[in-house]
């Protein structure tokens, strides 16, 4: 969750017994953006077989990229993949 504050400790477990819980660390995410910025400044390296994309971090959590072959006559077959 956006803006969200949050306690986290950690605990080792062992075979045979477990030790105390570490002390308290707390984090607060992230306020989220109203709506996603478009990516910019994108450059693209293309190889015979591999493309490496760079562009600005809008601080998505996920991106699509989209691409298609130029020579396509009709033009309609777009490719979409999902970038975690």
């Amino acid at each position: 969750m956006c803006n969200t504050a949050y306690d986290v400790q950690i605990q080792a477990v062992c075979p045979n017994s477990s030790s105390a819980f570490s002390p308290v660390q707390t984090f607060t995410t992230q306020t989220c953006n109203a709506g996603c910025a478009i990516p910019s400044s994108m450059t693209a390296i293309s190889g015979t077989s591999t493309l490496a994309l760079n562009w600005t971090n809008t601080n998505a959590s996920s991106y699509y990229i989209r691409y298609k072959n130029r020579m396509n006559p009709t033009g309609r077959q777009v490719h979409q993949q999902a970038i975690p």
